[in-house]
C-alpha cells in the first residue's frame, strides 16, 4: 500500500513539474510591457534625462533669440557742477554769461538693435539644436537600457518562482521517502544510513529553498525600485517564458547595431555636436553688422538747454573682433580636441558593439544546442523513472534509489529551465544591441 502512495505521488509531483517547465506564451506579456511604461513614469533617473531634454529645447530657444532685436529703456539723472559757461562782451562795461550745458540733466531714452548679418547666432542655433539631439539620445538609451534591465528581473522571478517550486516538489518526495524508510526502519527493513542520508538531503534542500526566496526577495525589492510601486502581491502567479518575440534577423543584426544601438547613437550625436561646436567657434572671427536707433527726451539741448526736448538717432554699427576676451584661438584648439575625442569614443562604441553582438550570438547557439540535447536528457530521466518504478514495484531496487531517479528527472527539468532562461537573456541581450524596441 505504501508503495502505491509514493509511486502516485511521484508521478503526481513530476506531471506538475513538467507542465510548470515546458508551458509557454507568445508574444511580449502585458504585464511586462506595463511594468516598462510605470518605470519610464517614476524611475528618477527616467525623470532627470526629461529634464535635460527640456533644458536643452530652452537652449535652441535661447540661441535662436539672436535673430530678434534688443530693446532697452533707459533713464538718468545727472548733476554737473561746474557747467560749461561762456562770457560774451555784450557793451562798453556789460559782460553776459552763456552757460553751455544744465546743472541738472535728465534723459528717457528707448533704443533698439537688430542684427543685420551675424554669422554666429546660426552656428549657436546648430550647435544648440545638435545638443538637444545628444539629451533625446540619452533617454532613448536610458528606454532601453531600463527595459532591458525590468525585463531581466521580470524573467528572473519568474526562473526564481519556477525553482522554488521544483525544490519543493523534491522536498516533499524526500519527506515521503524519509517517512516510509523511517516506517520500514521499525520492521528491520532498512538501514540507518538510508535514513541520515536521507535526513541529510532534506535539510540541504530546505537550505537551498531559503537561498532562492531570499533572491528572489531581492529581485521583487529591485524591481519595485525600478517602477516606484511594489509589485510583490500583483505579480502574475501564473507567469511564464516567452522569447518569442525577440527572434530578430541574425545575419543582420551587426548591420543593425552599427546604425540603430543606443550607445553608438550618442556618440554619433556628440561627434556632430563637436563639428558644430567647432563650426560656432570659428564664426567668432568674423564681424557683425547692426542696425542701431533710438528716440527720446533729454534736456541740454541748444538753443533751450533747460527744456525737456524730444530728440532720436539711427545709424549702422559694424563690429570686428580682433583680440577679445573670449581667445577664441583658445577655443578652436579646444574644440577641435573635443571632435577628435568624440570620434574615437564613436570608433570605441563601434568595436565594442560588434564584440557584444558576437558574444551575444555565440550564447544564442550555445543556448540553442544545450536545449535541444536536454530533450534528450529528459527523455532519458524520464525512461530511467519508469523502469526505476517497474523495479521498485518488484522490489528489486529500495525507495531511496527511486527517490534518486525521480531526483535527477526533475534536475534535468530544472536544467533545461535554467537553459530556457540563459537563451532568453541572450536574445534580450541581442535586441538591446541591436536597438530594436520590443517593447
Amino acid at each position: 500500500m505504501k508503495k502505491n502512495i509514493i509511486i502516485a505521488f511521484l508521478i503526481y509531483s513530476g506531471f506538475l513539474c513538467a507542465r510548470d517547465v515546458t508551458a509557454q506564451e507568445t508574444g511580449a506579456p502585458l504585464y511586462l510591457k506595463t511594468l516598462i511604461e510605470k518605470s519610464f513614469g517614476n524611475f528618477p533617473r527616467m525623470r532627470s534625462l526629461d529634464e535635460a531634454v527640456n533644458m536643452s529645447s530652452i537652449k535652441v530657444g535661447m540661441s535662436r533669440a539672436g535673430y530678434l532685436p534688443i530693446i532697452n529703456a533707459d533713464a538718468s539723472y545727472t548733476y554737473l557742477n561746474p557747467t560749461n559757461k561762456v562770457s560774451i562782451p555784450m557793451g562798453p562795461g556789460i559782460v553776459k554769461e552763456l552757460q553751455m550745458n544744465p546743472a541738472d540733466n535728465y534723459s528717457a531714452t528707448l533704443s533698439i538693435v537688430q542684427p543685420l548679418i551675424d554669422f554666429k547666432t546660426p552656428a549657436n542655433t546648430e550647435r544648440a539644436i545638435s545638443d538637444l539631439e545628444i539629451s533625446k539620445a540619452n533617454r532613448e538609451s536610458m528606454h532601453s537600457q531600463l527595459a532591458y534591465q525590468i525585463a531581466q528581473v521580470y524573467y528572473g522571478i519568474i526562473f526564481l518562482k519556477k525553482s522554488i517550486t521544483v525544490q519543493k516538489m523534491q522536498l516533499n518526495l524526500v519527506q515521503s521517502t524519509m517517512n516510509l524508510i523511517e516506517a520500514r526502519l521499525k520492521n528491520g527493513d532498512a538501514l540507518k544510513y538510508d535514513l541520515v542520508s536521507t535526513q541529510v538531503r532534506y535539510t540541504n534542500i530546505e537550505n537551498y529553498i531559503t537561498e532562492l526566496n531570499n533572491q528572489l526577495g531581492k529581485q521583487y525589492n529591485l524591481l519595485g525600485m525600478l517602477t516606484g510601486e511594489d509589485i510583490k502581491n500583483s505579480f502574475p502567479a501564473d507567469s511564464t517564458f516567452s522569447c518569442g518575440y525577440l527572434d530578430i534577423a541574425k545575419d543582420s543584426v551587426q548591420a543593425a547595431a552599427f546604425s540603430m544601438n543606443h550607445d553608438v547613437r550618442v556618440a554619433e550625436a556628440k561627434v556632430n555636436f563637436s563639428n558644430y561646436d567647432v563650426s560656432a567657434v570659428r564664426r567668432t572671427f568674423l564681424p557683425s553688422l547692426n542696425l542701431i536707433a533710438g528716440a527720446g527726451y533729454k534736456d541740454g539741448i541748444a538753443p533751450r538747454i533747460f527744456d525737456t526736448n524730444f530728440n532720436f538717432y539711427y545709424g549702422i554699427s559694424l563690429s570686428l573682433p580682433i583680440l577679445p576676451a573670449s581667445r577664441p584661438h583658445l577655443q578652436l584648439e579646444m574644440a577641435e580636441a573635443g571632435l577628435r575625442l568624440a570620434e574615437e569614443d564613436l570608433q570605441y562604441q563601434k568595436l565594442a558593439v560588434s564584440k557584444d553582438v558576437a558574444n551575444a550570438l555565440d550564447d544564442i547557439r550555445k543556448n540553442e544546442m544545450k536545449s535541444a540535447s536536454m530533450d534528450t536528457l529528459l527523455y532519458q530521466a524520464k525512461l530511467a523513472v519508469e523502469l526505476g518504478t517497474e523495479r521498485f514495484k518488484e522490489g528489486v531496487i529500495t525507495s531511496v534509489e527511486l527517490m534518486s531517479a525521480w531526483t535527477n528527472y526533475q534536475d534535468a527539468q530544472l536544467s533545461k529551465l535554467q537553459t530556457e532562461y540563459s537563451l532568453l537573456l541572450s536574445k534580450l541581450e541581442l535586441n538591446r544591441l541591436s536597438g530594436n524596441r520590443w517593447w
